[in-house]
């Protein structure tokens, strides 16, 4: 049995900061290693708040 993990809008935060330790837990999804679980509010959380830095008005 596959490992799980819930991720939260922080991981996905830090991996797109370039977070070595949140990149390993990525690339261990991404690979098929382990499961990984995310509830939509917490994607809708970390695109708020992206949006936010990244948007110029």
């Amino acid at each position: 049995m596959k490992k799980r993990y819930v991720l939260d809008a922080g991981v996905l935060a830090l991996y797109f900061a370039g977070s070595r330790d949140a990149k390993k837990y990525i690339d261990m999804i991404y690979d098929g290693v382990v499961e990984a679980f995310m509830c939509e509010v917490n994607v809708a959380e970390f695109l708020y708040n992206y949006g936010k830095a990244f948007t110029t008005t």
